[in-house]
């Protein structure tokens, strides 16, 4: 006996090819498995990274505090820099002026010994009214008995290294004074002249 089975057979859902894939020949359950997968780390890591991202944020920001307050420091430290500036200059100037006066106080001397050289030198007959040394300058007024005592007192006077012969009369005149009840002829004298400091402790 011969059965014919007249019911239409369905035919096998075939996938296609894509692309020169063929998407039957892949495996989805190792697919579904890679993706599921690749989350996992993710799961697991992403509080650690957090983590370290926090610390090293901590350290960022701690840095850039730090760096604020170093520009802070720098802009005090430029006013400071100005005024150590300042400072340098100053004693600049002191030291300057410091060496003006150590020439000035070189040059100067006491005339003490060129005073002693006059004394040694005036005539036991002659008197000084007035004596003036401005710098190196010397004025002398005085008055004497006798005009030729005046010549001697120039002439040894000139003879010294203080003076340098430049002792001189600038004016004269006969006069009359008092003493011990009698009167006397004198002659008036104005002399000048001047000092040479540089001659140190040499012979007088």
């Amino acid at each position: 006996m011969i059965k014919i089975n007249l019911l239409e057979q369905k035919k096998p859902f075939k996938l296609p090819v894509v692309l020169g894939l063929d998407l039957a020949t892949i495996n989805y359950k190792m697919l579904i498995l890679t993706f599921v997968l690749s989350y996992a780390p993710g799961w697991f890591l992403y509080d650690d990274w957090a983590e370290e991202l926090s610390e090293k944020q901590a350290v960022v920001n701690d840095l850039r505090a730090k760096e604020r307050r170093l520009n802070s420091k720098i802009k005090n430290q430029k006013d400071v820099e100005q005024k150590l500036e300042a400072f340098n200059n100053q004693i600049e100037i002191l030291k300057s002026r410091s060496a003006q006066v150590e020439k000035i106080i070189r040059k100067r001397t006491n005339p003490k010994l060129a005073l002693e050289r006059l004394s040694r030198d005036i005539p036991s007959d002659m008197w000084f009214t007035n004596l003036e040394i401005s710098n190196s300058e010397m004025n002398i007024s005085g008055s004497t008995y006798s005009f030729k005592s005046i010549s001697d007192f120039i002439n040894k006077s000139n003879s010294s290294i203080f003076f340098n012969r430049s002792i001189e009369v600038i004016d004269s005149n006969t006069g009359v004074v008092e003493a011990f009840g009698k009167s006397h002829r004198v002659e008036n004298f104005k002399l000048k002249g001047s000092v040479n400091y540089n001659s140190g402790n040499t012979a007088l």
